[in-house]
């Protein structure tokens, strides 16, 4: 995955209409499609092609213009379209309705990476690589290559021994861009250590866009999260699809234990009936993925193991709370 080096660069390839900037975007986000191809347990043949042709430079994309749109329905009032030549080793592959999708992907990924949603991605030509200029090739591979310098200095700075704070004091960058080029990187002395995952995740990971802190159910319920930094707990704000709504804690490796407590703290059934007050807990039980967590090593494993699991796990307990809420008012 490509790093962004300084914050400076982040705003402008958040903003600009660069044909340099943009690839440096597409760059990035073709490095990470490379890398989730190898997750991929099933392929169509031109997902094959597209993995393998990246992957080996003999299917490149270019940018060829960067387009400003207005909307109104954008945040900022505006959003970016990226134009771009896809140039493929293959006859058969310069004709794909799949195309659109792998737009959508790259247009995805670079959301990921500037934690906002700011580019479309347009293929507007598929040309066979043999078209493709020399001078061309390189200012692609020269954007690629910057950024690469970058991740190795600061990946060489865990090495001897600096921690993020070090690393942002020394470079100034800010902690998003800090954790981009540390991702990847085995920072976790010991494998699925509770402590060494609750610092990095409570008092790095969580004040980015990484972690996920509100995730909307296939049956309506809907849940948020903060971080009461007072009390050192996740705080959740929880609705189900009857209108029944729970506030309370429930902190993943709490105190930088391994335990992951839940505790109701306010419950109101439908908007007319009043608030109870009365607390209610439980505890969230992982073990199903117990040896996904003590395998955990990096920063990617933390962000992925929080967002892949933390909300699948939380909601059953949080019902059976929300039931005994119900039954106790029943019962007064």
């Amino acid at each position: 995955m490509k790093i962004i080096i300084t914050e400076s660069q982040y705003n402008l390839l958040l903003e600009t209409k660069s044909v340099n900037a943009a690839q440096t975007l597409i760059n990035m986000a073709v490095d990470d499609y490379i890398e989730s191809c190898d997750k991929m347990k099933a392929f169509q043949n031109i997902q094959l092609a597209l993995c393998k042709g990246l992957k080996n430079g003999t299917v490149k994309l270019e940018v060829t213009s960067v387009e400003e749109i207005e909307n109104e329905r954008f945040e900022d009032k505006s959003y970016f379209v990226i134009h771009l030549i896809l140039y493929v080793d293959k006859e058969w592959m310069l004709e794909n309705s799949y195309y659109e999708k792998f737009e959508t992907t790259l247009a995805l990924k670079i959301e990921h990476f500037l934690g906002i949603f700011k580019y479309f991605c347009y293929i507007d030509e598929i040309k066979m690589i043999n078209n493709l200029t020399n001078e061309n090739f390189n200012l692609i591979e020269e954007n690629d290559k910057e950024f690469i310098k970058t991740k190795k200095l600061l990946n060489s700075m865990i090495d001897d021994g600096f921690d993020i704070d070090d690393i942002k004091k020394m470079t100034g960058l800010s902690s998003d861009i800090i954790i981009l080029c540390l991702k990847d990187k085995k920072i976790i002395e010991t494998p699925g250590s509770c402590s060494e995952i609750h610092n990095l995740l409570y008092n790095y990971l969580w004040h980015t866009d990484f972690i996920e802190k509100k995730f909307f159910y296939d049956d309506g319920s809907i849940i948020y999260l903060d971080l009461d930094t007072m009390a050192g707990s996740v705080t959740f704000d929880y609705m189900n699809n009857e209108g029944n709504r729970l506030f309370g804690y429930a902190t993943f490796l709490w105190d930088g234990g391994c335990e992951w407590p839940l505790d109701g703290e306010e419950f109101i059934q439908g908007e007319k009936k009043p608030a109870l007050y009365n607390e209610f807990y439980g505890e969230i039980d992982y073990v199903t993925y117990y040896d996904e967590f003590k395998n955990i090593k990096t920063l990617e494993d933390i962000i992925k193991f929080f967002n892949q699991h933390y909300f699948e796990l939380i909601k059953d307990p949080i019902e059976y709370l929300i039931e005994k809420y119900m039954m106790d008012q029943f019962d007064d």
